[in-house]
């Protein structure tokens, strides 16, 4: 891990013991890989070899591979996994002169052994693939070998009095999916540098909910991202800005997103809660601050699905005051119920380049200067035609960590312009302090905990008759 932030982690087990001192990309990285151990159990083979890492992988038993300073080398270059070794305008390997070049090389043996052992260690069927692509053929259709069998095991946890380990073999195995059937070119070429292995859990039903939204259409579905922990936030959610309410002749209703955890007790627990609120949404993809995208586009999914009748829909956060009384006021004021994207304007952000930073992007995951116009994930309200569009083009644009900037990323391919919604600020991405005044006449607040969330909603219901 101090070499390459983009190495798959096979065996985290070392790492885990103690991450406060690491930054914060690190910690989300290794949280993640403790909820599982990858098995790989043949040669890899097929388009897999594209993505395959070139550092501490056993399935590529090449000498110069164990070199710390070959491995140095290779990660400054950038060159980390096999299918970066290909160029594909040249339609062959990378030339050993440009490796030499990258990794700051005086001559040309090094790579030329490099490249030689690589290639001598990758399996003939998995030669077959990688001439077809760079010859950009289909494959061959006799060739048909399946991709690897990896499979996940749930960890087992020792109290500090703890029984033997039972046998792994007892456990229940579950099956590692991808994350998505990206095109052809896409996988090929951009998702050769994704910098994030991304896991899909096959680990728990999927809870779907479905609501009766023929029959009695909200206006407004407000989707909640959440944890499997945050069963206090959800219910004081419920209680104040999250309850199902008419507002005028106007039904706004509330969902929680959230993705697979590892405590099967909280698990349960979270069963038990849809099955008495009916307004959980649940999907198979490991549930981790990183993910925020796929648990923003799964509710985008659900819209579309479930519920293309509404009008609108916000997507906001556990830690936020909503005040979806004024936001219904002011889309109905806006009277525009299509092309609408609103919240708090981001349009001149820039990449985070502090590897200590929770936001650190590398320049190798976004080399650009600027985001593309985006409005902040704390909160924002737009269109379902808008909703429906963006789950259409999400499929061709590359995954990006950040949920808001991906969704700014969307926007832009479908020219889509963000709006303001009043032409005073409404969306707050930080914590106004409470004034019944001052929180009549706004959308959102940041970083409010569930007792002063309750407190805040009381406080507002009881002063209806106050002039401000």
């Amino acid at each position: 891990m101090g070499y390459d932030r983009k190495l798959f982690v096979i065996e985290p087990e070392g790492f885990l013991k103690n991450l406060s001192p690491l930054p914060a990309y690190y910690q989300e990285t290794l949280k993640t890989w403790s909820m599982v151990s990858v098995l790989r159990e043949r040669v890899i083979q097929g388009e897999d070899i594209l993505t395959e890492p070139l550092l501490y992988n056993p399935s590529l038993k090449t000498r110069m591979l164990k070199s710390t300073s070959i491995r140095r080398r290779l990660c400054r270059a950038q060159l980390t996994r096999v299918g970066n070794l290909l160029d594909f305008e040249r339609i062959d390997w990378v030339q050993t002169q440009e490796v030499m070049q990258r990794m700051e090389l005086r001559t040309t043996r090094v790579p030329n052994r490099l490249i030689k052992e690589i290639k001598d260690t990758i399996s003939s069927g998995s030669h077959t693939f990688i001439n077809e692509v760079l010859h950009a053929v289909e494959p061959d259709s006799s060739w048909n070998a399946p991709p690897p069998a990896i499979k996940i095991a749930p960890k087992i946890r020792q109290s500090p009095q703890a029984a033997p380990s039972p046998n792994l073999s007892q456990l229940e195995n579950f099956t590692l999916t991808r994350f998505c059937d990206m095109p052809r070119k896409l996988l090929y070429s951009l998702m050769l540098h994704t910098v994030h292995f991304l896991a899909l859990v096959s680990r728990y039903d999927t809870i779907w909910r479905r609501i009766q939204c023929e029959r009695n259409p909200p206006f407004l579905v407000l989707l909640v991202t959440t944890t499997h922990s945050q069963k206090e936030e959800r219910n004081v959610i419920r209680q104040t800005w999250g309850k199902e309410r008419l507002i005028g002749d106007k039904l706004v209703s509330t969902y929680f997103l959230l993705g697979a955890g590892t405590n099967p007790r909280l698990q349960e627990e979270l069963t038990g809660e849809s099955n008495t609120y009916n307004d959980i949404i649940q999907r198979d993809f490991i549930d981790t601050y990183y993910n925020l995208t796929l648990k923003t586009i799964m509710g985008i999914e659900w819209i579309c699905t479930h519920c293309p009748q509404t009008t609108f829909v916000m997507k906001t956060d556990t830690d936020m005051f909503v005040n979806p009384l004024y936001l219904v006021e002011l889309l109905v004021k806006k009277n525009q119920t299509t092309n609408l994207f609103t919240g708090s304007l981001k349009p001149h952000d820039a990449p985070v380049r502090d590897i200590n930073s929770k936001w650190y992007i590398s320049t190798t995951e976004y080399p650009l200067a600027k985001y593309p116009p985006f409005c902040s994930g704390t909160g924002y309200a737009f269109s379902v035609d808008v909703a429906q569009r963006i789950q259409n083009v999400s499929g061709s644009v590359p995954f990006f960590k950040l949920e808001d900037v991906y969704v700014g990323m969307c926007l832009e391919k479908l020219e889509i312009n963000l709006e303001n919604l009043h032409t005073e600020p409404t969306f707050f991405p930080y914590k106004i302090p409470f004034n019944i005044c001052k929180y009549r006449k706004l959308v959102t607040s940041h970083g409010v905990r569930p007792r002063e969330l309750y407190l805040f909603w009381e406080a507002l219901r009881r002063s209806r008759a106050v002039q401000c």
